[in-house]
């Protein structure tokens, strides 16, 4: 993955950065059983991204057909932001970026 800048931690929208992606590594850490990075690495960035659609639409359904609580919006968010970063990861490892 290319380096990412450094977080400036003035940021007013830090806090917020920081808390979500607390909640992001808590969805990875509970599906860790499935092979963590290496596993996604397994997966072609096209793979990935079908299922960061699979995830869009689970969010879309909390809210706005089962108007989900807070927590399962949320959850559902730290889903698709997974997703969006497996595919980032992955096609920084593809030589062909796709």
């Amino acid at each position: 993955m290319i380096p990412a800048p450094e977080p400036d931690p003035q940021s007013p929208t830090w806090p917020f950065v920081l808390q979500f992606a607390k909640h992001m590594e808590a969805k990875l850490a509970k599906n860790r059983h499935k092979g963590d990075r290496s596993g996604w690495l397994k997966d072609s960035s096209k793979a990935l991204f079908e299922r960061l659609e699979d995830e869009t639409m689970e969010l879309e359904d909390e809210l706005y057909i089962s108007y989900g609580t807070v927590e399962s919006i949320t959850s559902e968010c730290a889903d698709v932001a997974n997703f969006a970063m497996m595919v980032a990861d992955r096609v920084s490892t593809d030589t062909h970026n796709v």
